[in-house]
């Protein structure tokens, strides 16, 4: 801690990388240093035009250090950061600096990112569409469960680890058990959300298409383009609610509502239902509708995998 004389004061908040460098690291090729016990704190969010309004500083990074050495700077190609349980499953790739030097990744303490859902081009204005068919970035992921991990740099195949600890934020008092499988419920939610935007990400180009065609006054198979939009509507309501219990889910540890369980097991079993017309919309609809239109104007199947 760097006091200022009466203007403030800067806070490092982990030396380890500086404490354990020395004449051995520095000749070589890489060095992963410890990484410091992390917890899941939940920090409060100031809002926008706050002004002079709050007098603090700023929060601690919100997440596990990870410092490492490098001596030269090296390809995207040959170093990889990753974070691994104690049984070796992969939890998060991250991405590594590759400059030479000391750098500092913070691991947030959650699973990967869950992917964007695709733009409903039936209830969005399709003037928002984008080359990548997406106007946002996907939910955050679910916060691993408490416990033990390892930090692992590869430099060309070669390894070094850290081990650490993740502690839930000392604020909530929750039952070990209770914790695990809220974070297990989180998963399988994340992974039903995952597979409808596969499956959203496959229907919405038809439709995007099929308004095209209508405003150009191009002719095609009606009832084929009836059955591809009710499928898509089913598909885009079903990611929308499944989407909407996920973040209910992560906003409060702890058992689902009677409610929330009740949702759950009927997402489940709409999906399994409506499984039949992903199938139907990539072997049938989707054929039926082409045949009906010039080549030229024909729609691509997506990598589509129902």
């Amino acid at each position: 801690i760097l006091g200022t004389h009466s203007r403030g004061i800067w806070i490092l908040d982990n030396l380890n990388a500086l404490q354990e460098l020395n004449s051995e690291s520095l000749v070589a090729d890489f060095e992963l240093f410890s990484v410091p016990d992390a917890e899941q704190i939940r920090y409060t969010r100031a809002f926008a035009h706050a002004g002079d309004m709050l007098f603090r500083g700023e929060n601690p990074p919100a997440g596990a250090l990870v410092d490492y050495y490098l001596k030269e700077n090296v390809s995207e190609d040959d170093v990889f950061l990753e974070i691994y349980d104690t049984d070796g499953t992969l939890i998060r790739a991250l991405d590594a600096d590759t400059t030479a030097g000391i750098s500092r990744v913070v691991w947030d303490l959650r699973h990967s990112r869950l992917p964007a859902a695709p733009i409903d081009t039936v209830n969005v204005d399709t003037t928002l569409i984008r080359s990548n068919n997406s106007v946002s970035r996907g939910p955050l992921g679910p916060w691993v469960t408490p416990g033990l991990y390892i930090a692992r740099l590869t430099l060309n195949g070669r390894i070094k680890e850290a081990h650490f600890s993740v502690r839930e934020d000392p604020r909530i008092t929750l039952p070990v058990e209770s914790r695990r499988a809220w974070s297990a419920t989180a998963l399988e939610i994340a992974e039903l959300y995952s597979l409808l935007v596969a499956d959203n990400g496959a229907i919405q180009p038809a439709l995007w298409y099929l308004e095209k065609y209508r405003r150009q006054g191009i002719g095609f198979d009606a009832t084929a383009a009836d059955e591809i939009e009710e499928t898509g509507r089913i598909y885009s309501e079903l990611l929308s609610r499944t989407r909407s219990l996920y973040n209910q889910i992560l906003a409060w540890p702890g058992d689902l509502t009677a409610d929330q369980k009740s949702q759950w097991r009927y997402y489940q079993e709409t999906y399994r239902r409506i499984s039949p017309s992903g199938e139907e919309y990539q072997n049938r609809m989707l054929p039926r509708l082409n045949r009906s239109l010039p080549e030229h104007l024909r729609i691509a199947m997506p990598g589509a995998d129902f």
